[in-house]
């Protein structure tokens, strides 16, 4: 189960990771589009994620990611998913305060078994963003997660089924350094680490 909610887990910390930020301060942005490749214990892959500001305060974000299981013979994941947050700032950067919604759905062939999978995420998160200087800037985050997970495999030789459900609430914490090339491009080196499980990425973003 742990595998199949890494994919919602990276697609909420990029999110959210994309949508903090403070108006006015030179290389912080709100509109966003960027792609990462990511990489961690259990997966593989890559993702497309866009944030905007709406009005002052309002973030909207969204994402989609593709995944491989790196522990399964041939497993694919995708993940889709929104996110919702309110800008709050504070001097030096800002504190962002989110909600996130995701859902995803894996399926393939593991071990003589075809392996199925869907479930979705809901969490509330908090983060901070603040630059360092005029081309670096650093950010972190944490939300707390509710999982709804159906995972399941059909025995190829002999047909037998199997499926099973699971719920669980995990804590999720992310950060990010992030190297504004120029006024609309960055590079971004991301973490997030859920259910002791770590993930790394590596993103470039459009600014518009």
């Amino acid at each position: 189960m742990k595998n199949i909610t890494l994919l919602t887990l990276t697609l909420v910390a990029a999110a959210t990771a994309s949508a903090q930020s403070s108006l006015g301060k030179p290389g912080l942005s709100y509109d966003r589009l960027g792609v990462s490749y990511i990489t961690g214990d259990d997966i593989k892959g890559y993702s497309v994620q866009a944030s905007a500001l709406l009005g002052d305060s309002i973030i909207v974000s969204g994402g989609y990611q593709d995944s491989d299981f790196k522990n399964l013979d041939a497993v694919t994941g995708t993940s889709t998913g929104f996110g919702l947050g309110y800008r709050f700032g504070t001097g030096a950067g800002d504190v962002i305060v989110s909600f996130g919604y995701a859902q995803v759905q894996a399926g393939g062939v593991d071990g003589g078994a075809a392996v199925l999978a869907a479930g979705e995420e809901m969490s509330v998160g908090i983060g901070y963003r603040q630059m360092i200087n005029d081309a670096l800037e650093f950010g972190v985050s944490y939300s707390r997660a509710r999982q709804e997970v159906v995972a399941g495999g059909v025995d190829l030789a002999t047909g037998l089924t199997a499926f099973d459900g699971s719920s669980q609430s995990v804590n999720q914490f992310g950060g990010f350094l992030r190297y504004h090339a120029t006024k609309s491009f960055d590079l971004t080196l991301g973490y997030a680490n859920s259910d002791s499980s770590d993930n790394w990425s590596l993103s470039a973003t459009y600014k518009f």
